[in-house]
């Protein structure tokens, strides 16, 4: 046992302090006593100062180095590297990295832009890259991206998109996708942004995307009624023929107009009838017969108001579109009817 005295006293009285050094296996050990008593059984504390500082709660001893006196620090916490311009290529160390608004940073996925990131980068077998794209402080859409690189960098695998189904959430997928079942609880199903219209159903168009359209058999004809209560009101059209179908529309409409705001016009696509009101009661009878001649709609037209201001029939043709119906009440006013469709579906 090799004793180092620190600090002892002249007179032998207390207060000094005895290290004791043992070697053993090569190891050295040091135990520390005050006056030989040991410190673990009497809890007596004795601060370790490192250059007269002997650092706060939670700190540890810190290497600086070889040649170097090891300091007080903060256990590491896990940070962010921030990115402004770098190529993304060359980012290979294991870590955490975020970029704002604003970055000019290169070789990130096109759809993230200018916007701000997280950039997420482990190892194993290979470097992954994951990012996310953010507003603020949090994520803002449920799309990562992710590619590899098995070369250390030196190439890249292309970015992969990955959506994750995330509630309330419009959400666009690329892909084919299999789904064990369809569930809606609330919604609809919406085809291009349609959900039909009551009664229809979705029908194959060979390799294109499948239309709303009516039940038919070997091509006959279908006859629906619809509600019109409610469907020009402030400005809204009713859409009895998607574009590629023909047939005939028959309609009983009842508005209730604000006489004070002008002339009342009921419309066929851009064709516009109009009169003057004598009340703000008008009751309409529509028909509207659409037939397609391979390079435009023919119309055949006959609508009558119930004070006769409205009398009018006739031929019109139109581009290839969807046909509507619509008329100038305003959103104060009610209006309902009934309508009868029998259409073809080519």
């Amino acid at each position: 046992m090799n004793t180092l005295i620190v600090g002892a006293k002249d007179d032998g009285s207390t207060g000094f302090k005895v290290i004791q050094g043992d070697v053993a296996g090569g190891d050295t050990l040091f135990t520390v006593n005050i006056n030989g008593i040991d410190l673990d059984a009497h809890e007596h504390n004795i601060p370790l100062l490192i250059g007269g500082n002997a650092g706060t709660s939670g700190q540890v001893l810190t290497s600086q180095g070889a040649g170097n006196a090891p300091i007080w620090g903060d256990i590491a916490k896990h940070g962010y590297t921030e990115l402004t311009n770098e190529d993304l290529n060359t980012i290979t160390e294991v870590g955490w990295y975020r970029a704002a608004t604003g970055n000019t940073c290169t070789n990130r996925p096109s759809q993230v832009g200018t916007n701000a990131f997280i950039l997420v980068v482990e190892e194993s077998s290979a470097i992954v890259q994951t990012l996310y794209r953010t507003v603020g402080d949090y994520i803002s859409d449920a799309t990562v991206y992710f590619r590899k690189s098995g070369s250390s960098g030196s190439s890249w695998d292309m970015w992969y998109t990955q959506v994750a189904v995330t509630q309330n959430l419009p959400q666009t997928f690329a892909g084919r996708k299999t789904f064990d079942g369809i569930n809606l609880i609330n919604g609809s199903l919406q085809v291009n942004g349609s959900s039909g219209t009551a009664g229809q159903v979705l029908t194959s168009t060979g390799t294109g995307t499948p239309q709303w359209a009516f039940p038919s058999s070997s091509g006959d004809s279908v006859a629906s009624v619809v509600d019109l209560t409610g469907s020009l009101i402030g400005g809204d059209a009713y859409f009895p023929f998607n574009n590629g179908e023909e047939g005939s529309f028959t309609g009983m409409i009842y508005c209730e107009y604000n006489t004070s705001a002008g002339d009342f016009e009921f419309q066929i696509n851009d064709q516009i009838f109009s009169c003057t009101p004598t009340s703000q009661d008008i009751t309409l009878r529509v028909t509207i017969d659409r037939f397609y001649d391979g390079y435009a709609y023919s119309y055949y037209y006959t609508i009558i108001s119930n004070d006769g201001l409205i009398n009018n029939s006739g031929f019109f043709r139109d581009t290839n579109r969807d046909m509507y119906i619509s008329t100038s009440m305003g959103s104060s006013y009610a209006q309902g009817g009934v309508g009868t469709i029998i259409k073809k579906v080519l």
